[in-house]
């Protein structure tokens, strides 16, 4: 019958308590696990709890002979003793009673409960190495929230939200003490590699924190940059020095020593613990955003290019930053270049098929026009149509559609005015009138049958019914279809994990082939825009900044080359822009607009150059 024998061990001095939790215990399990022979005596179960005074060693052994018993614990004693970090560690109690049986779980010896109040936080038990990597993930995936005020990369699967970070960061160990160490090591790089190409941008002005302190924080990394390069320093080694420069510079006191009595240094009294936690945090909060700004600008142009943190890093050259990163941007490469060619093609086709249902509702000149002839032909453009046809159908009355096919004589009106009906009194008798909607518009939306121009003439005559719908309901309907543009379209991408970047995306390309089509087209998509009705506060300066970008790049168009105004037919407010931007030295400040005006008219704009050019790619670049 085994024998259990228990341990109390005594430490020589204290063990901070935050030590003694579960870390202590499995360290001297994996000591006894990795050398100490046990006399020969076969181990049947090992339990440790430990304490700020020790340990208590629980072992179970397949022994009946006591005297092997005592044996055995002054093996490990010793053993442990003679190992760090228990050298001076001794023996105080020893205990032994026989066992009777393993219980049910096949366990010889009661579970240790350690209690909550000594669990570490998950993190605590990833490796040193893992959780810096983790640290400068979560670093750049902050930068590039900082660098994406249109906040297109809040919506991809390695986004990082700043000021969740930072919050996080300043209540949760040990990731404030790891963003800060690896916080240097990305400041170092990322203003060496500033250094190499020679141009210098003003500090962003998006994050929070004190701007001046960051200010300070930039100045600082540049002259860093300027000194001459240590090869025995590496950038984690430079950060770190960089970062103690600059908090004493600025008084943040994170974490600072103490006199030894408890207070801090400078201070004439012993301050409150609840006090001297939160000075910590407002200092580790201002270090963090000083650093997150200063790595935005410092990168500003390279975080444009990327569309991943790993990316992001690998562009960095630093030997502190782990070799794993250039194989996780290489696939992350890879991934990107094939789903953005399979997904664009989706994109393309679906946006096609939205600009033939909006001119059909409010643009019907356009639907008998050629203009969108070649969308007509294309049975993808026609495959995306069905799904879009029934939205429509189905956002208006029944009676409504059926004197509209009426007057229009549609094709099939009365087994598609049939399903309508059945589904809006929901008819539990009709066999599945859904189904029975989608098979007469894939009659009558043919994608493969008969030639293209008999294809495209039996749509047109279909569509000709929507420009004869209630006039009152068209804007409503027409403004749903572009808020979820991807989800009415039945659209499924590869390279998105969220639905909101799929629809930002397929707006995006329903914007650009509309402008290679007709201003006032593209310049009604535009006003329909959800953001120009969006209730989160970030929507405005999101969508002005994106305003902006387009503005500079068609801008940039124009100057390179010959166009004039007698060129460049446009609508307003386009055409104010236009004449501000080439027949004036002061061209109209879109800060000055209202946000809806400065939305259509700079689509115009760039519809009108698109064009005049005659290079519907150009729509593309711009507002893509």
């Amino acid at each position: 019958m085994p024998y259990a024998v228990w341990l109390h061990l005594d430490a020589p001095e204290p063990i901070p308590e935050e030590f003694a939790g579960p870390r202590l215990p499995r360290l001297i399990v994996e000591v006894i696990e990795a050398g100490w022979p046990g006399d020969g005596t076969d181990l049947l179960d090992v339990r440790v709890l430990a304490h700020p005074e020790g340990a208590i060693i629980g072992l179970a052994l397949d022994t009946e002979d006591i005297e092997v018993c005592l044996a055995v614990a002054t093996s490990l004693t010793r053993h442990l003793a003679a190992t760090a970090p228990f050298l001076g560690w001794s023996a105080e109690e020893l205990q032994a009673n026989r066992l009777p049986e393993a219980a049910e779980s096949g366990d010889w010896l009661a579970p240790i409960d350690h209690g909550d109040d000594n669990r570490f936080p998950v993190a605590e038990h990833l490796s040193g190495a893992l959780r810096e990597l983790s640290a400068q993930f979560l670093l750049a995936g902050a930068v590039r929230d900082l660098c994406d005020p249109a906040g297109k990369s809040r919506y991809t699967a390695d986004a990082v939200d700043a000021f969740d970070l930072v919050e996080g960061a300043v209540e949760e160990q040990p990731w404030d003490a790891d963003l800060v160490g690896e916080l240097g090591t990305l400041v170092v790089a990322a203003a060496r590699a500033e250094a190499t190409t020679g141009v210098r941008r003003p500090l962003t002005g998006y994050g929070a924190g004190d701007a001046d302190i960051a200010r300070g924080l930039l100045e600082h990394a540049r002259a860093d940059a300027d000194l001459p390069v240590d090869a025995d320093e590496g950038d984690r080694l430079r950060g770190h020095a960089l970062l103690e420069r600059f908090m004493a510079h600025h008084g943040l006191r994170w974490h600072d020593e103490t006199d030894g009595d408890g207070t801090r240094a400078g201070d004439g009294e012993g301050g409150d613990g609840d006090e001297d936690e939160e000075h910590d945090q407002e200092m580790l909060r201002a270090l963090l955003w000083a650093g997150l700004r200063t790595l935005a600008t410092l990168t500003q142009d390279r975080t444009a290019e990327v569309r991943t943190p790993w990316q992001w890093l690998a562009g960095l050259d630093s030997t502190d930053i782990d070799p794993v990163v250039e194989v996780f941007a290489a696939r992350d490469e890879h991934r990107i270049e094939n789903s953005d060619e399979t997904d664009e093609g989706q994109l393309v086709d679906a946006a096609q098929a939205h600009i033939v249902i909006r001119v059909a509702l409010r643009h019907p000149r356009v639907l008998a026009g050629s203009e969108i002839d070649f969308m007509l032909s294309d049975p993808a453009v026609a495959g995306c149509l069905v799904p879009l046809t029934a939205h429509v159908l189905l956002s208006f009355s029944a009676e409504s559609v059926e004197d509209a096919a009426e007057q229009a004589e549609t094709a099939e009106r009365g087994v598609i005015v049939a399903a309508l009906r059945a589904l809006e009194v929901e008819d539990e008798d009709a066999t599945d009138p859904l189904n029975d909607l989608y098979t007469v518009l894939e009659r009558v939306i043919p994608a493969r049958v008969g030639d293209a121009e008999s294809r495209r003439q039996s749509i047109r005559e279909f569509l000709a019914l929507f420009a004869l719908l209630p006039e009152d309901d068209v804007p409503t309907v027409s403004r749903a279809l572009f808020t979820n543009p991807a989800h009415v379209a039945c659209v499924v991408l590869s390279g998105f994990d969220s639905d909101e970047e799929v629809e930002r995306k397929q707006r995006g390309f329903i914007l650009a082939e509309a402008a290679a089509i007709d201003p006032a087209l593209a310049a009604d998509f535009a006003a329909d825009t959800p953001a120009l009705r969006g209730a989160d506060p970030r929507d405005e300066p999101a969508l002005r900044n994106e305003i902006g970008t387009w503005w500079r790049s068609v801008s940039e168009v124009l100057r390179d080359g010959d166009l004039t105004l007698d060129q460049l037919p446009c609508p307003e407010p386009g055409a104010a822009l236009l004449c501000g931007l080439l027949a004036t030295d002061e061209p109209v400040n879109l800060d000055d607009l209202p946000l809806a005006t400065a939305m259509t008219g700079v689509v115009q704009v760039v519809s009108a150059v698109t064009i005049a050019m005659d290079e519907p790619e150009v729509a593309a670049q711009i507002l893509l």
